[in-house]
């Protein structure tokens, strides 16, 4: 078993039981999810690794020794429909000329396969393996790397424009998203109850024009894998309708930790990047700020989710230690944003 370091680092963390059940099963050489969905798909016998669990549980395995991806989710974090939401989007990107890591059919032909499970229902995608380079650390972005990270937002947004969803299915809104967060809060948050209100009715000021759309929402350094030519894009499984500078939030939230000079110094090139193939509305720089605040509140409320009904004397040493982690991200989070607001 590889050893896993990135266990619950997702904006969107699943349910910790469920997570736990899923990662110690496999631990335990036992694995009702992944051994009984990779047998869909053509691989390498013994082949099959857990590699990481957030929003979803990623395993490598191997087919003709060649390493591929299968992504499991749960149906109770994302149903078949929201899945085939995201096909149908990363299909009309691709065909944008958006370079995407395509989804390899089933032994059935189906791009996605659904188990059910006594842990519950999940689906099952596989892709191929992108070898090249996963700059996981902003802080390891040369000037030409942190230009092109802004371009590769743009033309995602600039491409997102035509999308034209199925009417039967979709993606959620930032709407579902802040009314999900509101009741995730328990009642005696109340000013992060307050103030995720006070930000959805400022969202609804936004225009739903040119600078809004279908987006990505998780374009960080580490969803992108750059290849000797190119790069490729990954992870679009929380894309959502949004104002798109929400997506430049959910991107450059980490260049915040920076200096004041270095973190302006990054921006400044991001933003020069992603003007270079779309433009920004003129508030660009305070909605911004708000999607900063609203990304750190919706994150702090889906780790008290993630969490919720768990009994930590049942913890295991890997889930003990994502929990001290949580709690004291979620420390930091509150006294941050309290500093914020009092000023």
């Amino acid at each position: 078993m590889e050893k896993r370091e990135n266990i619950g680092e997702n904006k969107a963390m699943m349910n910790v039981d469920l997570m736990k059940k899923v990662v110690d099963d496999f631990d335990d050489g036992k694995d009702v999810v992944g051994t009984r969905l990779i047998k869909r798909w053509k691989h390498d016998d013994g082949s099959l690794k857990l590699w990481c669990s957030s929003s979803n549980f990623i395993y490598v395995f191997r087919e003709n020794d060649k390493r591929k991806i299968l992504r499991v989710t749960p149906d109770a974090e994302r149903t078949i429909e929201l899945l085939l939401a995201e096909k149908d989007f990363t299909d009309h990107l691709r065909k944008k000329g958006i370079p995407i890591p395509k989804p390899i059919p089933s032994n059935n032909q189906n791009k996605i396969e659904t188990l059910d499970t006594d842990f519950g229902t999940f689906h099952g995608v596989v892709f191929d393996f992108i070898e090249g380079d996963c700059i996981d650390d902003h802080n390891d972005f040369d000037d030409e790397r942190f230009v092109e990270w802004g371009r590769i937002l743009a033309r995602i947004h600039k491409a997102a424009l035509s999308f034209k969803p199925q009417s039967n299915r979709r993606r959620k809104t930032w709407e579902e998203d802040i009314n999900m967060a509101i009741g995730w809060l328990p009642q005696e948050e109340k000013e992060y109850r307050e103030k995720l209100q006070s930000i959805k009715e400022w969202i609804k000021t936004i225009p739903q024009d040119e600078f809004y759309g279908l987006l990505h929402y998780d374009v960080e350094p580490d969803n992108i894998i750059w290849t000797e030519k190119s790069y490729y894009i990954i992870d679009f499984d929380d894309a959502a309708y949004y104002p798109f500078v929400a997506d430049l939030a959910f991107a450059l939230e980490e260049i915040r930790e920076e200096e004041p000079d270095v973190e302006g110094e990054m921006l400044y090139k991001f933003i020069k990047g992603y003007t270079s193939v779309k433009s920004l509305p003129k508030d660009w720089e305070k909605q911004l700020e708000q999607f900063y605040t609203l990304m750190d509140i919706y994150k702090y409320a889906r780790v008290i989710h993630a969490y919720e009904n768990t009994d930590p004397k049942t913890d295991r040493e890997w889930t003990q230690k994502m929990r001290e982690r949580h709690q004291k991200r979620m420390k930091e989070t509150k006294k941050k944003l309290l500093i914020k607001w009092n000023n």
